[in-house]
């Protein structure tokens, strides 16, 4: 995998530029400490200084409650550092976005959230 990728048998998490874009894909059914390469990419991405940054879950068909957790405490980390303008971008069909990415918003009132 390359510095820019992250993934396990189940699931696989990307960065790409332009605007700086985070994929979540497969299903991520992972204990809490196994969420820090994912969280070590995020900080990738944020290192980029992005003015604008999408969170793109349309492919993710799961997320366990350590990951919404740790998608939250991300979003909590845009937040105190500001300048940054985030996008959710999620389907309605698939039941665990429509409940918690829209939650973004407690944490970052000015996001985005683009469930199609």
């Amino acid at each position: 995998m390359q510095e820019n990728e992250v993934g396990g048998g189940a699931y696989r998490v990307w960065v790409e530029d332009d605007p700086v874009t985070i994929h979540f894909s497969g299903s991520m059914r992972l204990p809490m400490k196994d969420y820090k390469p994912v969280t070590d990419l995020l900080n990738v991405a944020l290192e980029r200084s992005p003015k604008a940054l999408v969170m793109d879950f349309q492919e993710l068909t799961f997320l366990n409650s350590s990951g919404i957790n740790m998608v939250f405490r991300f979003v909590i980390t845009l937040r105190r550092r500001g300048g940054v303008d985030l996008e959710v971008r999620g389907k309605k069909t698939i039941q665990w976005q429509t409940k918690s990415l829209t939650s973004v918003r407690k944490f970052l009132p000015k996001a985005r959230i683009v469930l199609l």
